[in-house]
This record gives C-alpha cells, sequence and structure tokens, in this order.
C-alpha cells in the first residue's frame, strides 16, 4: 500500500461511524393476521388487534449492520430462480413445551401492549408481503384479561408501570361482628368492670350529696366560732369544706354567703405573710437585686396581708390616670429620717372595683402579694396584689385575736 492509501485508510478510520438503520419487523399471528412495525430497544409482547392473540417481537440487533456487498449482474440462472420462488405461509405460533419449574422463583409477569402503535412508513427496500389464503372466518376470541391492569372496563387505557414483584394477597378484615365474637371473654369483663365501677360511682354521689348539707351546717357552725376564736387553720379547713358543698348544692343553704366568705376570710388569716409591708420593703431593699425575686417568691408571694386605711383617690374620667389609691405611706430607712418610700398599686383590684368605694371610706381589708419590685423611673417600691384575692374582713373578733391594730397599721 503507498502512501495515498495509508492516508485514506487513516482518513475513513477519523470519519464518525454512520447512523444506525432503523429495523422493522413484519410477523403474523396465529391466526394468519401480519403485524408491522418498527423493532425496539427491547422486546414487544404484542396483541392482535384482530384476534387477540399474542405476538412476541424480538427487539433490534445490536450488532453492526454488514457492508452492502458489490451489486453483480445477474445472471439469468438467478433472476429465474428469484421468480419461481414464492414465500410460504407463516408458521403458526404454539406454546412452548413446559420443561420445567423453579420452586422457589414466582412466575414472571409480561405486560401486554392492547393498542398496536401507528404504522410507520416502510421503506421501500422492505418489500410488501404477499396475500395470504384464508379459510373460512373464524370468530374473533377475546383473550382474558384483554382490559389492561388498574383500569376499569371501557376506560382509557394507560401504560403497563414497572413491575413490582409477585404480589401478596392482603389478609381479609373481620368485620365488626367477627371482632367482637373473637374477643367476647375481654369484652364481657371490660363491660362487667365498667358497671361496677359505675355503680360505685353514683352510690358515693348519691351517698356526697347526702352528706352535703351535714357538712356545711358543721362549717357555719363550728368553722365561723374557730375563726373568732383565733384558730385559722382548723376555720380554714371546716369552711373551705362548706363552702365546697354550698357550691355543690347550688347555693340552696341557709346562711351560704355567710360560709363562703367566712371561707375567704379565714384562708387571709392562715395564709399571713411573716412580715409587714414596711419590714418586706426594707428587706428587698437591702438585698442583692438578683436573689431578691427568688427570694420574694419562696417567702412572700401569694400570701396575705391585711390592710386599714382609707381611700384617699378614685377612678375619674375627667382625670386621665386617676385609679384607686389607699393612703398607707410606705417608709423605709433605719435612721430617724426615712431614706425612702413606697405605695401600693391598687390597678386591676377587683374587690375596689366591684364595692366601688368612695375617697374618704375605710374598712380592713386582706389581699395576697403578687410583686414588690422597684419603679426606676420614680425609685420607688411599689407592692401589687393579686386580682382576685382582696376580702373585706367582716369578722372583728378575728382581727382582736392577731391583736389588731398591729404592725401593719401604719405609723402617723
Amino acid at each position: 500500500m503507498g502512501l495515498l492509501g495509508r492516508a485514506k485508510s487513516m482518513m475513513q478510520g477519523w470519519a464518525t461511524a454512520p447512523p444506525s438503520r432503523a429495523q422493522y419487523y413484519n410477523a403474523a399471528c396465529s391466526e394468519g393476521h401480519r403485524l408491522q412495525g418498527r423493532r425496539t430497544e427491547g422486546y414487544q409482547a404484542l396483541r392482535c388487534p384482530t384476534c387477540g392473540e399474542g405476538i412476541f417481537v424480538l427487539p433490534r440487533s445490536p450488532l453492526p449492520e454488514p457492508p452492502e456487498p458489490a451489486t453483480p449482474a445477474r445472471s439469468r440462472v438467478a433472476a429465474a430462480v428469484e421468480e419461481a420462488y414464492v414465500e410460504d405461509d407463516p408458521h403458526a405460533l404454539t406454546d412452548p413445551v413446559a420443561s420445567f419449574e423453579a420452586p422457589d422463583q414466582p412466575e414472571a409477569e409480561i405486560d401486554w401492549v392492547d393498542e398496536i402503535p401507528t404504522e410507520p412508513e416502510v421503506p421501500k427496500e422492505v418489500a410488501a408481503p404477499r396475500p395470504v389464503a384464508q379459510g373460512p372466518p373464524k370468530s374473533p376470541r377475546k383473550p382474558p384479561n384483554s382490559e389492561p391492569r388498574g383500569t376499569a372496563p371501557g376506560g382509557p387505557i394507560q401504560a403497563p408501570g414497572p413491575a413490582t414483584g409477585p404480589k401478596v394477597p392482603a389478609a381479609p378484615r373481620p368485620s365488626l361482628q367477627e371482632w367482637a365474637w373473637g374477643h367476647r371473654n375481654a369484652l364481657l369483663v371490660a363491660a362487667a368492670a365498667v358497671l361496677v365501677v359505675g355503680a360505685v360511682a353514683a352510690r358515693w354521689r348519691r351517698q356526697r350529696l347526702d352528706e352535703l348539707p351535714q357538712i356545711a351546717e358543721i362549717g357555719r357552725a363550728e368553722g365561723l366560732k374557730k375563726l373568732d376564736a383565733g384558730e385559722f387553720d382548723a376555720a380554714k379547713k371546716l369552711l373551705a369544706e362548706a363552702a365546697d358543698a354550698v357550691n355543690a348544692l347550688g347555693g340552696r343553704f341557709e346562711g351560704a354567703e355567710s360560709i363562703r366568705h367566712g371561707a375567704l376570710e379565714a384562708a387571709i388569716f392562715a395564709d399571713r405573710a411573716p412580715a409587714g409591708i414596711a419590714e418586706m420593703v426594707e428587706e428587698a431593699r437591702t438585698c442583692d437585686p438578683k436573689e431578691w425575686p427568688s427570694r420574694f417568691a419562696a417567702h412572700y408571694k401569694g400570701r396575705s396581708v391585711i390592710i386599714d386605711a382609707p381611700i384617699s383617690d378614685v377612678p375619674d374620667p375627667a382625670r386621665p390616670g386617676s385609679a384607686y389609691r389607699v393612703d398607707y405611706p410606705i417608709y423605709f430607712g433605719r435612721g430617724p429620717k426615712p431614706e425612702g418610700h413606697g405605695r401600693i398599686d391598687l390597678t386591676g383590684f377587683r374587690l375596689f372595683e366591684l364595692a366601688q368605694p368612695k375617697v374618704g371610706e375605710r374598712g380592713p381589708f386582706g389581699a395576697r402579694y403578687r410583686s414588690v419590685e422597684l419603679d426606676l423611673a420614680t425609685s420607688e417600691w411599689v407592692v401589687r396584689f393579686e386580682p382576685d384575692s382582696g376580702v373585706f374582713i367582716l369578722h372583728p373578733k378575728a382581727l382582736e385575736a392577731i391583736d389588731w391594730p398591729s404592725s401593719e397599721e401604719p405609723e402617723p
């Protein structure tokens, strides 16, 4: 090979491979009906649109196409043989002979395509099939399961999804009656337990209703007596039970209001704070600001105090910012001259909002501490009470039992 030949072969090696040509199939079903189309990358399991028989179509060949041989001049003998050639009838498709079945492998499912793709244009080099002689017409047989899976009869045909393995049939769920019959022993035991609990609860409730008037009477007679005598813990317990009994009876008991009010008073006397307001503010002033909140929560928050001071101011719509105030000055400091002062904030205090006292009126009342904080804007210690904790003290003998007036009353 000369230099020119070697260059020519090298250029042919650099050239891109020619594109693969489309491959077509021309097959017939077992009834003799012809199907034509284009082969795909995978096999095709088709059904004949006429009779419904299955037809397998092999995929396109992965091998490269052989080069076209040079076309020699046909001889007379070859032309005569080609003209005498007659295509045989199509072979009927039959089921393969069953050889053996693997015991542990599930039978594979074949997704049949009922819709035949549109027949493409066959190139001229593919010869048209010759007509096949057909016998007497046969009634078309509709194969079983002709409807695609996942669609109702007559509905739209959907493309088959990917294979997900063998399907395991779900166990049927028992009905409610069958389930109840299978658990009848447990249900009988549960029903018996519910009946017993219901009977015990009904009996206890009936007994409780019979005892409520007696509990209320004991609170009115014994609880109020112990409140006047200064036995505040015992009075608190008896009157609290009596108040619950009166509420359970719907207030239909003689002396119900005195029992309820006595229960509130007894709780105020029994839960008094260990120090007065002035002493508490002095403790807050001298305590570490970081430690005071926890100390207040441990010793004072929720505890009660009794105050007897006249009303110095009331809310007035004409004066914005006006509110209920009591003439109760708070001074602190160990020297002869007070080092500072505080005030009581009665904003939201429901006892006065409901009673609506006037300026100058006074009467002892009890309340529970909510907070004691320093107002940085005014440098005052502000004492606030729980909004719903107020109660007027109506038992003077209870005040005498604590030596009232005590240190809670401010000095003039």
